[in-house]
């Protein structure tokens, strides 16, 4: 018997959880870690990638690692 109520609170938190969740993306929230790169830099990136440059040496120069930018480029291309 415990257990049944034990189950139902469980599924009353995991509703309300989501519905909070829910309001907080509503109200323009985001969730995970903050953006490494701001969106200068990935324009930044993007241009010298154009120009021939290496993922490494624009990490290098914009200051993270090489799988960080693609990671990131790749991301932007996805939404786009």
């Amino acid at each position: 018997m415990l257990s049944a109520f034990a189950q139902l609170e469980r599924a009353f938190i995991l509703a309300r959880t989501r519905e909070g969740r829910e309001r907080a993306r509503a109200q323009g929230r985001r969730f995970g870690p903050k953006p490494k790169l701001s969106e200068q830099q990935i324009a930044h990136a993007r241009d010298l990638l154009r120009e021939g440059r290496g993922l490494r040496e624009i990490g290098a120069l914009i200051g993270c690692h090489a799988s960080t930018l693609s990671r990131t480029l790749q991301k932007e291309e996805e939404t786009a």
